[in-house]
């Protein structure tokens, strides 16, 4: 029995040994059918190009003779490949190309193009770069009436109970919004002071019209000029244009990060921005780029996992920076005022005197660059300044800025305040109380310098600024009043994240007058949230210190 065992074990060995060697042969005849280049002869094949694994859809004649694959420049254009277009031949024999690996499939009849992944055309993807979706602009012919009603009713003796109206009207149609904004004051009983007798007050009254095609805005009436980081704004009586991005909710005018890779086969890319999964994405061949809008300011860090058609993953993390204050590259931002200076703005209707203009302009010179420019004057007045926003890296955001500023005797105030100080018989102390002189600054040119810095990432996040004028420096801010600008303002905050019992946040604040008096300031503050739309909130200021000269 054991003998036939072994007789049968032997001739199945020897039938699978055969059948192994049967099928190996037949495997080299196909390959070797599979060979064209060696007895194909010279003919015309209608083949399918498949460029690094991708099909690429296009179905062409490459003309076959030599045993090589001539395909023509016009066809290199069509399949993608216009980097392999010989530059004096009419054809290529794209198989001796250095560098490019050809292979026909018979079956498929397909042609079989391999090349380094740097040689394909680079891909930009853009991955959920916003929630909106840009629609056409719709009006129709409107109008509102809006108030507010304040009333007090103090228990002093002999004081007054106060209302007071606000109202707002505006009526909207193609043609933009016409809009009047005021308040109406009435007191009852006490005395009365002159600020308190019933009146009414206007305080804003305009036209204004947004294309949202050319992202402009026109306005006429009262209007506020524009203002950067480094400069003051102004009301004024006139005119105004400017660049409006708010029209166009659908555009992004920060400079987004990018994340650069390799595909070498037909893949997909999953994009994670602080381990949250923000898309997926399918890649071809070759370089790409990825562009996402993270939802966050500051520092984070990007995951870009790419997984083949085989499986295979490959990861990497990379940290970016998102400056929100800086704009994207080729993006400008102006604005444009001119009119007549608005005085005594919520205590006079109209009060308007002396001519002024401003303007300003910003400019995306790179993704890490943005400059900025602006000229106001008046009569006697002209000042200016240039700065830029420069993101270092991932370190944070620069902002650095200069001005300067002209003017004579005549573009200040005739009366500017000096202290003079009395003795207090209520308190004890030695007061002190502005009295009105004639006199002006000793020099009528002045500078300002401005230096900036910012960081912020999920924890942590630091503020820092200093501002340097120098005696008689003038914007439209203090023309013609008695409002001397301050010499010198430091100020640094900071604040850090502390889970789940909130974030702690501290500041720093020192200026020097004209006057030259010191004040220097510090707060810090505390604040959580205790339960669904609940949160405490603590803060201590101090004064540490204060001088006068």
């Amino acid at each position: 029995m054991k003998n036939k065992f072994v007789y049968l074990y032997t001739n199945i060995t020897c039938i699978i040994s055969i059948f192994l060697v049967i099928n190996m042969y037949s495997m080299v005849l196909a390959s070797d059918e599979q060979l064209p280049q060696f007895d194909l002869p010279d003919t015309v094949l209608w083949l399918e190009i498949v460029i690094n694994g991708k099909p690429s859809g296009h179905i062409i004649a490459v003309d076959y003779r030599n045993k090589h694959y001539w395909l023509t420049a016009e066809q290199l254009d069509q399949i993608g490949l216009s980097m392999l277009k010989p530059k004096n031949q009419q054809s290529i024999a794209i198989d001796q190309i250095v560098g490019v690996n050809v292979g026909y499939n018979a079956e498929l009849q397909q042609l079989m193009i391999d090349l380094p992944t740097s040689w394909l055309p680079s891909q930009h993807i853009t991955v959920n770069k916003t929630m909106y979706k840009q629609v056409e602009a719709k009006s129709s012919l409107g109008a509102l009436m809006n108030y507010d009603i304040y009333a007090t009713s103090p228990e002093q003796k002999n004081a007054s109970d106060n209302l007071s109206l606000w109202t707002e009207q505006r009526v909207f149609d193609g043609f933009g919004v016409v809009s009047n904004t005021g308040i109406y004051r009435k007191s009852f009983g006490g005395k009365q002071s002159n600020n308190q007798s019933d009146r009414y007050v206007r305080y804003d009254t305009q036209w204004k019209y947004s294309n949202e095609n050319s992202m402009i805005s026109y306005s006429f009436g009262d209007v506020i000029t524009d203002s950067l980081p480094w400069s003051s704004s102004v009301r004024l009586g006139g005119f105004q244009i400017a660049r409006n991005f708010a029209t166009r909710p659908d555009l992004i005018t920060y400079p987004l990060p990018q994340f650069m890779g390799n595909a070498a086969i037909p893949s997909t890319v999953d994009l994670y921005i602080n381990n949250y999964k923000m898309d997926t994405q399918l890649l071809n061949p070759g370089p790409f780029t990825l562009e996402t809008q993270p939802y966050i300011n500051g520092a984070g860090n990007a995951t870009v996992v790419t997984t083949d058609a085989l499986g295979r993953k490959v990861s990497a993390t990379v940290p970016f920076y998102v400056a929100s204050n800086l704009l994207g590259k080729g993006l400008t931002d102006y604005s444009f005022s001119s009119g007549i200076l608005r005085r005594n703005y919520g205590l006079k209707s109209s009060d308007y005197s002396n001519a002024a203009m401003n303007g300003i302009a910003r400019y995306g010179v790179t993704d890490w660059l943005t400059v900025e420019g602006r000229v106001e004057g008046a009569q006697y007045l002209l000042s200016s300044g240039i700065g830029a926003g420069i993101r270092l890296s991932n370190l944070g955001v620069l902002n650095l800025s200069t001005s300067g500023s002209q003017a004579n005797d005549k573009a200040w105030s005739k009366e500017k305040r000096s202290i003079q100080s009395y003795y207090n018989p209520i308190t004890g102390m030695i007061d002190y109380k502005d009295i009105y002189t004639d006199n002006v600054p000793q020099k009528n040119k002045g500078t300002q310098a401005v230096a900036g810095y910012s960081y912020n990432n999920q924890v942590f996040s630091v503020n820092a600024q200093r501002i340097v004028r120098s005696e008689g420096y003038a914007d439209l801010s203090n023309y013609r009043s008695d409002y001397l600008l301050s010499r010198r303002q430091d100020q640094v905050t900071t604040s850090i994240g502390i889970g789940r019992f909130g974030a702690i946040g501290s500041g720093y604040f020192a200026t020097r007058s004209a006057r030259g008096d010191e004040t220097r300031i510090i707060n810090i503050s505390w604040s959580a949230a205790v339960w669904r739309n609940v949160s405490l909130y603590a803060s201590i200021n101090k004064e540490i210190g204060w001088s006068r000269c």
